[in-house]
């Protein structure tokens, strides 16, 4: 009799120990999110951003600055006039097909940012939209 007293009160105690703890870090959780995504989301994905178009543009290989740094450099040391003009060609379009895929990639990482912000503001709208059927924003 006194097992199933110890162990009704340890149950008890279990239940309301784990429920306290699912609904405290639930309720964390939800009111700490948006803190969390625009202060420290924001910091690490603004870095990650801003990393990326700095080893693209100034560390890679695949840099147009190298290419363009480079480009009155004789390729595979022939010094011919031919061997220049050909270099400097090759070198001319490489950059600047590199210059346009730096381009491209610096628009997709500041759209991908952009999208960062804009993510939870459009899921809460979209979500209240749904519920109580707010009306489209008009955009004149």
């Amino acid at each position: 009799m006194l097992y199933l007293t110890y162990s009704k009160t340890m149950a008890e105690s279990l239940a309301t120990n784990a429920t306290r703890f699912i609904f405290r870090e639930f309720v964390v959780d939800v009111l700490f999110f948006p803190a969390w995504w625009y202060g420290k989301g924001f910091i690490r994905v603004g870095r990650f951003t801003l990393t990326r178009i700095a080893e693209f543009t100034n560390r890679s290989r695949w840099s147009p600055k190298v290419w363009f740094q480079n480009i009155f450099v004789p390729m595979y040391g022939d010094y011919s006039r031919s061997g220049r003009a050909i270099s400097f060609a090759v070198r001319a379009v490489v950059a600047l097909a590199l210059t346009v895929v730096l381009v491209v990639a610096v628009v997709a990482y500041l759209a991908l940012f952009i999208l960062y912000l804009v993510l939870p503001i459009a899921v809460v709208y979209f979500l209240l939209h749904e519920i109580f059927n707010l009306p489209w924003p008009v955009v004149a």
